[in-house]
């Protein structure tokens, strides 16, 4: 119990500096951003600094597998979205195979909705155009 105390004491502790390093950083940052006037060579150099560190952080991101490309990630699920119409598809002649009483009518609503799905799923091509969509909606 001592050790487990001394632990979380230490950790605690570490979290708080941590925290006060944190926003110590952040103050400076801060601070000397607004040093920076637009148009100096300062200014410049850190604007193209901040560019780069964000782009590198970018790719570490990517590389750790934490973001994808809107490219791949649109690939992804049209490919998906590819397998579930295939499975969907099939749905009315399992249900017919399955229940041969099943009313022929019963049969058509559910291939009826299943291509309701199937052309929703479709519009998968469209994930740049909703990026956008929730990129406004967000403000950015």
């Amino acid at each position: 119990d001592t050790a487990a105390a001394i632990s979380w004491y230490a950790e605690r502790d570490a979290s708080i500096e941590n925290e006060k390093l944190r926003k110590e950083v952040d103050d400076l940052r801060a601070a000397a951003e607004s040093d920076l006037n637009p148009g100096t060579i300062d200014y410049e150099r850190y604007r193209l600094t901040k560019a780069q560190a964000d782009a590198q952080e970018l790719k570490n991101a990517e590389r750790e597998g934490l973001v994808l490309e809107t490219e791949l990630f649109t690939y992804i699920l049209q490919r998906v979205a590819q397998e579930i119409a295939g499975i969907l598809s099939r749905i009315p002649l399992v249900l017919q195979r399955k229940y041969p009483d099943l009313c022929q009518s019963h049969i058509d609503v559910v291939r009826t909705e299943i291509a309701r799905a199937s052309g929703r799923a479709a519009t998968i091509a469209d994930v740049e155009k909703w990026t956008d969509d929730f990129r406004r909606a967000q403000g950015e």
